[in-house]
């Protein structure tokens, strides 16, 4: 990947930038254990742990896509469920449309269930 973003953490920190070949090199580093971070815009991030040694370190890696967001996930926590289906049914028929619908004292996917059946005659 051209442009990706590798950090060095550790005995030094310091940034580089892949090159059009997707490489990198960080030079004179001090022996120890560092963190690497490799990130580049729509893609998921890597930390891995390295130690660097007296001879030359060669670390590779592949970096995976981003997972698009689910237009679904209303409220931003990765998941659709049913705080996600209680926005959207307020968005739709007004706030207060899903609550407690059956009465047992807690506003759940039961609830959710018997409001799509009343708009849908079920």
């Amino acid at each position: 990947i051209i442009g990706a973003s590798v950090a060095l953490n550790g005995g030094v920190t310091t940034t580089r930038t892949t090159d059009a070949d997707g490489f990198y090199t960080f030079e004179a580093l001090p022996q120890g254990n560092y963190s690497l971070i490799v990130s580049a815009e729509g893609y998921q991030s890597i930390d891995r742990s390295i130690n660097v040694g007296s001879t030359l370190t060669i670390q590779s890696f592949t970096l995976d896509p981003e997972e698009p967001d689910d237009p679904n996930d209303i409220n931003g926590d990765n998941a659709v469920n049913a705080v996600d289906i209680q926005s959207i049914i307020n968005a739709v028929l007004g706030s207060g449309a899903f609550a407690d619908v059956n009465n047992d004292g807690v506003a759940n996917s039961v609830d959710i269930q018997l409001v799509i059946n009343a708009v849908l005659g079920v």
